[in-house]
C-alpha cells in the first residue's frame, strides 16, 4: 500500500510512523480530488457538446445559404449554487408543477363538460 499513499502525497515516515487516521484522511482527500477531476471532465464535455449543438445548423449537408450558428454562451454554466438559489429553484419548480396540474384539470373538466352536453 505504500506506493499508493506516496502517490497521493503521503511521506513514508507518515505512512510508517504516523497516526492511522492520517492515512484515512489522505485517502478521503484523494477521493475528493477524483470527484473534482470527474466533475471537471464532465463540465468540459458539456461545453464541447453545447458548442457542437450551437454550430450544428451550419454543419448539416443541405443547410440553406446564409444559415448561421447559434451564438456561444455569454456566461459559464453555473455548477455551484447558494442555498437561496436552490430554494428559489424549488419554489419555481413547485409553481410550474402547480400550473401544469391546473391546466390538466381544466382540460379534463372541459372534456367532461363536452361529453355531458352531448348526452
Amino acid at each position: 500500500m505504500l506506493p499508493f499513499y506516496i502517490s497521493i502525497g503521503m511521506t513514508p515516515a507518515e505512512f510508517w510512523y504516523g497516526d492511522v487516521e492520517l492515512a484515512r484522511a489522505y485517502r478521503k482527500a484523494y477521493e475528493y480530488k477524483k470527484e473534482q477531476w470527474n466533475t471537471q471532465a464532465w463540465l468540459n464535455g458539456l461545453y464541447v457538446y453545447d458548442a457542437l449543438l450551437r454550430a450544428s445548423p451550419i454543419l448539416r449537408d443541405f443547410a440553406k445559404k446564409g444559415t448561421k450558428p447559434m451564438p456561444y454562451r455569454d456566461k459559464p454554466v453555473e455548477i455551484t449554487t447558494s442555498k437561496e438559489q436552490e430554494k428559489q429553484r424549488e419554489i419555481n419548480k413547485g409553481k410550474e408543477l402547480q400550473d401544469k396540474m391546473v391546466k390538466a384539470f381544466e382540460r379534463f373538466n372541459a372534456g367532461f363538460r363536452k361529453k355531458k352536453e352531448k348526452r
